[in-house]
């Protein structure tokens, strides 16, 4: 059987997920001794923005700095996997170490169709 056009890419994306999933370190893996030192001075940054009483923008605009100065001691940004959704029909671009969806949180529509609304799993409304 020849596999056609549509199979290819996503053997392609398969192989990139599986490959990607081998090379991320294990939820229980330490952080390094640096890595832990940017998280501390990062979380220490926020809270002087939160505490020194600036104005909206400029809190957010500081917190922001705060961010950008901790991807930099973290060598950058980290990049998007390919991960597949609970139902396998898509495959979505995330941020790596991101947590996926729960499979119970089910999408619902919204009365009049036009928004989808993914509620939480504890049952709470959405904010």
């Amino acid at each position: 059987m020849k596999p056609s056009f549509v199979q290819a890419p996503l053997l392609w994306a398969v192989l990139a997920l599986a490959g990607t999933a081998a090379a991320q370190p294990s939820p229980t893996a330490q952080p390094s001794p640096a890595a832990f030192e940017a998280r501390q001075r990062f979380e220490s940054e926020v809270r002087a923005c939160n505490n020194s009483g600036l104005p909206d923008p400029a809190r957010e605009a500081c917190v922001r700095r705060a961010g950008v100065a901790l991807d930099n001691r973290l060598n950058g940004t980290p990049g998007d996997v390919p991960v597949a959704t609970p139902d396998g029909r898509a495959i979505v671009m995330s941020p790596a170490g991101s947590l996926p969806r729960p499979a119970e949180a089910e999408p619902v529509t919204s009365r009049d169709g036009r928004a989808t609304i993914v509620r939480p799993t504890d049952g709470t409304a959405p904010r």
